[in-house]
């Protein structure tokens, strides 16, 4: 299982603390702690953005404002929630001014998508609370069984 699985997993494991089971429902919950546990590293890698963050894309805002076609009132028009650049040779030209200015922003947030992405194409090396066959619920529907499987000891 990788870590980008494990917030779904979590979700389907709070799903089913409604079947009966003290021992059942006890061992989802020590597993649903221990994927906390492990998202607490995303969200530390989820970090602040570089505190020159908010200038580089005002920059590049305004680079895109003056480069963007207008409409009859002067607006920039965006498309698509994109600005739809008439100049773009005069937009690569003044957006490389920007990117050289604010390199080192652009160089943490690379690294720091980097680091999310291994993290979350990882294996996860939870050592997981496994549940005995006979503590799973009688009725179980086969969807949540599935979800579980790997947790269940026979």
């Amino acid at each position: 299982m990788k870590n980008g699985e494990l917030e779904n997993l979590k979700t389907g494991l709070e799903s089913m603390l409604s079947y009966k089971g003290k021992s059942f429902n006890y061992k989802l919950l020590k597993n649903i702690d221990l994927i906390e546990e492990e998202l607490k590293i995303f969200t530390q890698l989820r970090k602040q953005p570089h505190p020159d963050y908010i200038n580089f894309e005002n920059g590049r805002t305004i680079l895109c404002m003056k480069h963007a076609k207008k409409d009859e009132n002067g607006q920039a028009i965006i498309e698509n929630g994109r600005y739809d650049i008439e100049d773009r040779v005069g937009f690569e030209i003044d957006f490389a001014d920007v990117k050289s200015k604010y390199q080192d922003v652009i160089d943490d947030m690379m690294q720091t998508e980097n680091d999310m992405m291994a993290f979350m194409n990882k294996d996860t090396d939870i050592d997981w609370v496994k549940i005995d066959y006979n503590e799973v619920p009688n009725d179980i529907s086969g969807e949540d069984m599935k979800k579980i499987k790997f947790l269940i000891s026979e």
